[in-house]
């Protein structure tokens, strides 16, 4: 009986996948993370069960990887954080008096940064 097939352990073995996978998609090694599993107290058998669901390739990183595309991910990542920013000072501004502006002006400016930052990242 392998590992995932024992009711016991399931939700237990799931969960270490999930972890494993999420792990793996932030750059951390296959190794490192049967290291870590071993250390939580999963049997070797178990390790390599969880390890055979966590994709071999390294992760593409979109921010520092060597794409030409980059750059101007990057530039509307920044370009739209900062619009946000400024919605948030334009929230804070309309909300305590400070910097009043037309009604809902500020969410405006938000939602419109992160539409700008999500293209970046996409």
């Amino acid at each position: 009986m392998s590992a995932l097939e024992d009711g016991t352990d399931a939700d237990r073995i799931r969960d270490a996948v999930t972890l494993a996978k999420n792990m793996r998609n932030n750059g951390v090694s296959r190794e490192t993370i049967a290291i870590r599993l071993a250390n939580r107290g999963f049997k070797p058998q178990a390790v390599e069960e969880v390890l055979r669901q966590v994709p071999r390739e390294e992760p593409v990183n979109i921010i520092v990887g060597n794409g030409s595309t980059n750059g101007g991910r990057m530039i509307l990542v920044a370009v739209g954080a900062m619009i946000s920013l400024m919605g948030l000072f334009f929230v804070v501004g309309n909300r305590t008096g400070a910097a009043p502006t037309v009604p809902f002006f500020g969410f405006t400016f938000m939602v419109i940064g992160g539409v700008i930052m999500n293209a970046g990242r996409s």
